[in-house]
This record gives C-alpha cells, sequence and structure tokens, in this order.
C-alpha cells in the first residue's frame, strides 16, 4: 500500500505562529505606586523663660524668637499667644505657642516673659516756689480782682501725672506743691525750713524769683541767686537728697511783664552757681522762646497749662537723668 506524506514549509509555520502569538497578547501590568511618605508628629520646642529689667511704664512691646520646630507633615503652622512684638503688662506672662500640621495634629510649648518695672528710688517731692509754682494763672476777676488758682494744671500735679506715668510700679510718688502767691525769693528763704520740716521730701524743686524781679529789675539778680544758693544749702544740709533749681521762663508784654534782661541776668548767675552748690539745673527758659504767646498768659507772667506741661517737662528730664542716670 502506497504512504502519503505531508510537509509543511517554514513560511507556514511563521505563519501560523505569529496569529497565535497576536492572539494571546495582553496589556503590560501596571506599575505600582509608591508607598506613602509618613512624617513624624509637630514637635516645637521654646525659648527660654526671661526677664525685661527696667520697664518704664506699665507695658512694653516684648520680641522673642520663635519656637524650634521638628517634624509634622507641611504645612505646618506656628503661633504663640501673646505674640511676638506685642504689648506685655509688668509682672510674668506665659507664653504658649502652637504647632499645627496638615493632618491636624497639634505640639505645644510655654515660657514665661516677665517684665521688672523701672525703680525711682525717691517717691517724695516738694515744689517750692511762687504764684507760678501755686498754679495761679494770671487770669483775674473783674469784679473781685482776685487770681484763680488753676491746681489741676500747675506744673507739679503734671509733673507728678508724668513720674508716675513711667513708674507705674511706685503709684505713691507725690509732688507736694508748696507755691505761694505773691513771695519774694528773698522772703522765701525764713518758709523754706518749716516746709522741709513738714513734709520732710527727699526731693526739692525750686522755682521763684519772678516777684523779685518784677519790682527791682536787674537790680534783683543778685539778690533772687543769694536765696536761691541759701534754699539750696538748707536742703542739703537738712537732709533732701536732690535739690533741682530752675531758670525762670521769659516774660512777655502785659500788666506783669518782667523786663527781659533781668530774667536773663538772673538766669545766667542761676546757671554758674548751681554746679558748685551741689543742686541740679533745670532750664526750661530756651523752649519758651518764641513761643510766649503760646505758653504765658496775656498778664505777661503766669503760665498758661501748656506752659506748665513745659516746665514740668523739664524737670522730669532732669529728675529721670538725674536721680539714677536712666
Amino acid at each position: 500500500m502506497a504512504r502519503l506524506h505531508c510537509s509543511l514549509r517554514p513560511v507556514t509555520i511563521a505563519i501560523a505562529l505569529a496569529a497565535l502569538v497576536g492572539g494571546c497578547s495582553k496589556s503590560p501590568a501596571p506599575v505600582p505606586s509608591p508607598p506613602p511618605v509618613t512624617h513624624d508628629a509637630p514637635a516645637l520646642t521654646c525659648p527660654g523663660d526671661a526677664t525685661i529689667e527696667g520697664v518704664a511704664g506699665s507695658q512694653a512691646a516684648i520680641n522673642f524668637p520663635a519656637p524650634t520646630l521638628a517634624g509634622g507633615a507641611p504645612p505646618v503652622s506656628v503661633s504663640c499667644t501673646p505674640g511676638s512684638g506685642t504689648a506685655f503688662p509688668l509682672g510674668p506672662t506665659n507664653v504658649v505657642c502652637t504647632a499645627r500640621d496638615s493632618v491636624n495634629r497639634q505640639a505645644f510649648c510655654t515660657f514665661t516673659v516677665t517684665l521688672a518695672p523701672l525703680a525711682l528710688p525717691v517717691e517724695k517731692f516738694v515744689s517750692f516756689g511762687d504764684s507760678v509754682t501755686s498754679g495761679e494763672n494770671g487770669i483775674t476777676s473783674a469784679r473781685f480782682r482776685t487770681f484763680f488758682v488753676d491746681a489741676v494744671n500747675a506744673y507739679p500735679l503734671q509733673l507728678q501725672t508724668m513720674l508716675r506715668d513711667r513708674y507705674a510700679a511706685q503709684p505713691q510718688i507725690s509732688v507736694i506743691n508748696e507755691g505761694l502767691g505773691g513771695e519774694r525769693a528773698t522772703e522765701s528763704v525764713s518758709r523754706l525750713p518749716s516746709v522741709l520740716s513738714r513734709h520732710r521730701p527727699q526731693v526739692l524743686l525750686i522755682l521763684t524769683g519772678f516777684n523779685d524781679l518784677l519790682g527791682d529789675g536787674t537790680s534783683a539778680a543778685q539778690p533772687v541767686v543769694d536765696a536761691l544758693r541759701t534754699n539750696v544749702r538748707a536742703a542739703l544740709s537738712s537732709g533732701v537728697r536732690y535739690v533741682f533749681v530752675s531758670t525762670l521762663p521769659p516774660s512777655r508784654p502785659g500788666k506783669r511783664e518782667i523786663p527781659p534782661e533781668a530774667i536773663v541776668q538772673a538766669n545766667n548767675l542761676i546757671r554758674q552757681f548751681i554746679p558748685a552748690e551741689g543742686a541740679m539745673l533745670v532750664d526750661p527758659y530756651p523752649a519758651f522762646l518764641g513761643r510766649e504767646q503760646e505758653l504765658l498768659e496775656s498778664d505777661g507772667l503766669h503760665l498758661k497749662p501748656e506752659g506748665n506741661r513745659v516746665i514740668a517737662q523739664a524737670f522730669f528730664d532732669a529728675i529721670v537723668h538725674g536721680v539714677n542716670g536712666q
């Protein structure tokens, strides 16, 4: 019996294989996502406790470094209460700082800022002088011809307010007004010992001589200075720690105008004798020049409230820098 032989050509086999492979092809396998990034919980480290010495007034703006942050899922917000740059009161204040990350995890830290007040080593003052010190404003009553004493605006009370505001922890600071209207400097010599004995001040403030110059002009300049020297010595020998002596502000045209040359001469003598006597000079005269209409009443001598403020400011500046070099 004859046999049948079949054979496949190579081309036929290749086509068959290609068809087989094409029929079994698949999409590429997906690339797996990377594992999520993990962050430690936030942690805060606050600055150390701080004490601020010599704070003037009842509060002060305080700047402090930001706390150190570690960890947390960004963005991380950090805040402190009270914040840096805000006003802190006298005494200790706790500052609380908070960190919060994007998944709402929180961290806290705290520190304390203490404000120590500026201290004045003296608290009892006496202002000694004439009607300018007592607060007469030069406005007369047409009916009774009396001067009105405006004690609220007088320089001693304005000075007391300034001192208490700066030295907020010492509300007991007092500036006692011992002005006596119409008194000459030469007459004040006999009155001062009783004032010192009655009040026993730590500080004496002297502004006097107007009535002497008003009555006698330039010839009164030297007697005024002699009286001031006597008063300074009496105060220091009685135990007063500090004596401040003021020059006289200028006058302006009016019923009680003092000759300008008399004031200039008296002030020059005052400036010369003060250093040798252990007192401290207060010199408001330059601050009045060119502002006489604004600062002096129409009688030419007494002070408007703003004029009293200029005198108070001059004494305040001298006290702040002279008592303990602040």
